[in-house]
């Protein structure tokens, strides 16, 4: 069975990894005026958009087509083969990083890399960085996602059971799926946490893990739409609008993952009419397939550029 392809997804990566590269550069160089500005605070919803879409595909690859070939879930194949694209290039982050702070201890600069500690780098190592070790953070902060998914992972196997449970009423699963969210959402401050749309080195696995069991439930709600590409348009439009405003202005998670899956159902559904949209252009799509190197090195590389430049006399504020 030859399995359906949205080229168009793939180039939706494109755009939230430039988008998350200059997130990250403005957050950590730019001015506060700029910082602040509403389209880098919208950027907020980039990483919570990025898991929803992790769900969607990881459930359109796995468990979809496991249901229609009527053949079982493959858990071991799996896990390896998430580690097998995930692990290498946080490797080589952390490695970039190893080397950046290894010149900065032997030119001297012992206070630049005090933060840099052994502890982080195991946590970093051991994928924990989302749990609670706030000392991980240091090592190529965005990697949290990383530990996150790999959380996601984990539970995988439960969000394709309920999946299989509600075969055929995919639109409750979904509706279910982000009441789910909502309500561990309302719970998170209760345990002394802050929103958990905020929640990142401390215990952010439970706002991937949230996020993904919504895109695992789009998915199978997916197949429950059959969408006009004129829908599909104002659907992507309408969820793209809602996840960016509930990002503004700071509305609970549910509302951005809601709105994340309307983006998904939109895009999604315009390959299934066949429209070409500039997210299916051939190079933007290539560089959808390259997003995650993107985003998992850019913080090493900017470090390292800044410390490059500083050596010029850059005073490392970008206006």
């Amino acid at each position: 069975m030859e399995r359906e392809t949205f080229t168009s997804l793939t180039g939706l990566r494109c755009v939230l990894a430039a988008w998350i590269m200059v997130y990250h550069l403005i957050s950590m160089y730019g001015a506060t005026e700029l910082a602040e500005s509403p389209l880098i605070a919208v950027g907020n919803a980039r990483v919570d958009i990025f898991f929803v879409l992790s769900g969607f595909v990881l459930a359109h690859v796995y468990a979809v087509r496991a249901e229609a070939q009527r053949k079982g879930f493959d858990y071991p194949k799996f896990l390896v083969a998430r580690a097998a694209r995930l692990y290498p290039l946080h490797l080589l982050g952390l490695a970039f990083l190893g080397v950046a702070v290894a010149a900065a201890a032997i030119l001297g600069k012992i206070a630049e890399v005090q933060q840099f500690s052994v502890l982080g780098l195991v946590a970093n190592l051991l994928m924990l960085q989302a749990t609670y070790i706030p000392e991980a953070a240091a090592w190529n902060f965005p990697a949290w996602t990383l530990s996150a998914e790999a959380f996601g992972y984990l539970l995988f196997p439960a969000f394709i059971a309920v999946g299989a449970w509600l075969r055929g009423r995919g639109m409750i699963f979904w509706g279910l799926a982000v009441v789910v969210v909502g309500l561990v959402g309302a719970v998170w401050p209760l345990l002394g946490h802050g929103p958990l749309s905020e929640a990142t080195q401390i215990l952010g696995i439970a706002r991937g893990a949230a996020c993904m069991f919504v895109g695992v439930a789009a998915r199978h709600a997916f197949e429950d739409l059959k969408l006009t590409a004129m829908q599909a348009f104002v659907v992507a439009a309408c969820g793209a609008l809602i996840a960016g405003v509930a990002a503004i202005q700071g509305f609970d998670l549910w509302m951005v993952a809601l709105g994340a899956s309307g983006l998904i159902f939109g895009v999604a559904g315009l390959d299934r009419a066949g429209v070409v949209t500039p997210l299916a252009h051939p190079v933007i799509e290539t560089l959808g397939r390259w997003s995650y190197g993107m985003y998992i090195l850019d913080v090493p590389l900017f470090i390292i550029m800044k410390r490059g430049l500083g050596v010029l006399g850059w005073d490392g504020v970008l206006t």
